[in-house]
Order: C-alpha cells, then structure tokens, then sequence
C-alpha cells in the first residue's frame, strides 16, 4: 500500500529491472528494442491524449500485445482514453481497468470507487475507480497497488501486462516535485515486482530541465517523441 507521502508500507520497493534495446546513446525504436518485463519507462511527448498508448510502439520482452492494461489518466476521461486507444490500436486490451483522476471524472457515469480495479474480460466494459483530486497520491497508489495485487503469481503478466499513467505533467500542478518523486519510485518499485510494464508520460515543453533529469532517474528507460518518430534511450 502507498501512504499519502507516496511511501508504501510494509515493504520496500525491489530494485527496478534491466532495458534491452538500443544504445545509451540512443536511437530509433525498431524491431531490435525489446522492454523487459518488471521495467518502468517514461515517456516524453506532447501532450496528446493518442500518445498515452506509445507503449503500443515499443516491443516487450515476450513479443505480445498489451493484454492487461490498468490506465491512471489525469486529463481524459474514461471514453475518450477507450477512444484514443480504439483509434491508435485498435481492439481492447482482454483485461481493461481505467482509474479517471481529477478532470478526468467528469463524464464516469457508471459505478465507481468500487473495492478492485479488475474488468472481467474482452467483452465487458472497462472497469472503472475514480479519485477525486490528482494530489491524492494514495488512493491512486492503492488502485494500482490492488491491481498488481489481483495478478501476483500469474505467470501472464509478464506477457502483456501494462501499467499506464498519464499525465505526469497534471500530476506536478498538483504535488511538489520531491513529492511526487517519492511517490513513482514506489510505485516503479511495485511494477517491478510484479513483473509487469510501467509507462508514464510527461510533455518535456512544460518544464525545466532540471525537473525532466530528475524524473529520468526514475526509469529504466526514456522514451521520446520528435520529428523523427520515436527514440529510447536506456537507464
């Protein structure tokens, strides 16, 4: 569980896992990056509701398509997170949960704060929790610490299961920066543990350098969005 100083307790976060791929000096994705499962990535891009499923151009380790997929949005709402995802991948992933932050409630018209994050299979629809401020670090720590908990021991999450939080840049309009750093490094911790993929997604245009090289520090690789298309760098 994460308290509301992002600390978790009871346990320490496991060291984060290894990135295989391009060089540390970087390069363009293709065919020869691979995300090894337990990694935590950020992604830096524009603001652009589509980019928060970049993680859909990258390759796991286990060369499958994001099966499970808990989804923590901070500025669209459930449908349109659905819709970008329809409109940028295609099909649902099997297991989908959406944790809406914030703005990002205002059109969650089905039931919600319900104990677990779990959908209940390709042809339900999404499961859905809300948490009503972005400052309310525990409570989304506790929808995402829950679902990783709903999958302990399960063999699949290594291939397919995703952990996607966006955006980092509305959660920093809300919480001081040392804050927040505490708080995705358990987190990061948590994924790692559990084996599956983490992304979380900043727009570098909205803050210094000293803020984006800080978070950096935190993942296993960077990815990023230019003109060129993307590019990793590992941690």
């Amino acid at each position: 569980m994460v308290n509301d100083a992002g600390h978790e307790s009871g346990a320490e976060g496991p060291g984060d896992g290894g990135v295989a791929g391009t060089s540390d000096d970087g390069g363009n994705c293709g065919d020869d990056d691979r995300i090894e499962a337990g990694s935590s990535v950020l992604v830096l891009a524009a603001a652009d509701g589509a980019l928060e499923h970049a993680h859909t151009h990258l390759k796991p380790a286990a060369d499958t398509t994001a099966t499970e997929v808990v989804a923590v949005t901070y500025s669209n709402t459930p449908d349109e997170w659905v819709a970008n995802w329809r409109a940028s991948v295609g099909a649902l992933p099997e297991e989908l949960a959406i944790v809406a932050v914030g703005e990002a409630t205002r059109s969650v018209a089905t039931a919600s704060g319900e104990a677990g994050v779990r959908s209940q299979g390709p042809s339900a629809s999404p499961k859905l929790r809300t948490v009503g401020s972005p400052g309310d670090l525990t409570g989304v720590g506790m929808a995402v610490s829950e679902w990783l908990a709903d999958r302990e021991g399960d063999p699949a999450i290594e291939n397919g299961a995703v952990v996607s939080l966006g955006s980092l840049t509305v959660l920093l309009d809300h919480v001081a920066l040392d804050r927040a750093f505490q708080f995705l490094h358990v987190l990061s911790g948590r994924v790692s543990h559990a084996g599956a993929l983490g992304y979380y997604y900043l727009d570098p245009a909205e803050h210094d350098r000293r803020t984006v090289a800080t978070l950096e520090t935190l993942f296993d690789a960077v990815v990023e969005h230019g003109d060129d298309g993307w590019t990793m760098r590992r941690r």
